[in-house]
């Protein structure tokens, strides 16, 4: 699935963005993405980042 969430500030739902149209011509790859995505979710499981804000991600 491709998309781009925002928190809304007001509660624990989501909006959908498009990415490729975020990211166009800036050479990021499915590769460095999933990177970036498995560090990010490294460190919210340290930092012990409940579920629910994680899957606002």
């Amino acid at each position: 699935m491709e998309g781009r969430y925002a928190l809304q500030a007001s509660s624990c739902s989501c909006v959908r963005m498009g990415m490729k149209s975020s990211y166009a011509g800036r050479g990021i790859t499915n590769t460095k993405f999933d990177a970036l995505v498995g560090d990010l979710l490294t460190t919210l499981n340290k930092y012990k980042v409940g579920e629910c804000e994680q899957s606002m991600l």
